[in-house]
């Protein structure tokens, strides 16, 4: 029944297990890193769309936003798929400016990453495939094509483990 389910928490705590024993706290240390990379990826998104005190604003709410401050999900894996997904929105703005095929794969991984912790990472991935295509055509195939093979090759361990398993 766990054929299509991510991997995500138990995973990523393995792997902070073979880091240290505390791998509880490494979890929250990395969390709390992500939560702000996250705040710090909005404003690099969000400041050639807002004003100065606009964006103040907003960053001052999430940032002492209760459920950021008080998570009872400290160690889940709701800041790092968030992070992820944000990661790609500004890898995507970025590609916009300036098409490149490591941001593209950047791009990939970083979408196969939050697919890793949460399915609607998947579906996701492809929305944002389908405007990399078109938001140039026919220029954007190549970067289209790099985000889409880097997404497939980093989710490849997962789909293999699925067509053994079932």
């Amino acid at each position: 029944f766990t054929a299509f389910w991510p991997i995500g928490l138990p995973a990523y705590l393995v792997i902070l297990k073979t880091i240290s024993s505390d791998f509880i706290l490494i979890a929250k240390l990395i969390n709390i890193l992500l939560s702000n990379g996250l705040i710090i990826i909005c404003y690099l998104i969000l400041k050639d769309h807002l004003s100065t005190r606009t964006i103040n604003i907003f960053l001052i709410i999430f940032t002492f936003f209760p459920n950021n401050l008080f998570s009872s999900n400290i160690i889940l894996t709701d800041y790092p798929f968030l992070f992820f997904i944000w990661l790609g929105i500004l890898i995507l703005y970025k590609i916009k400016y300036k098409p490149s095929i490591i941001l593209s794969t950047l791009l990939g991984i970083s979408f196969a990453l939050a697919s890793y912790l949460r399915p609607i990472g998947i579906p996701l991935a492809i929305m944002f495939f389908v405007i990399l295509l078109f938001k140039n055509y026919p220029s954007s195939i190549k970067s289209s094509i790099v985000m889409l093979t880097a997404f497939i090759l980093i989710l490849l361990p997962w789909s293999i483990r699925n067509f053994n398993l079932f």
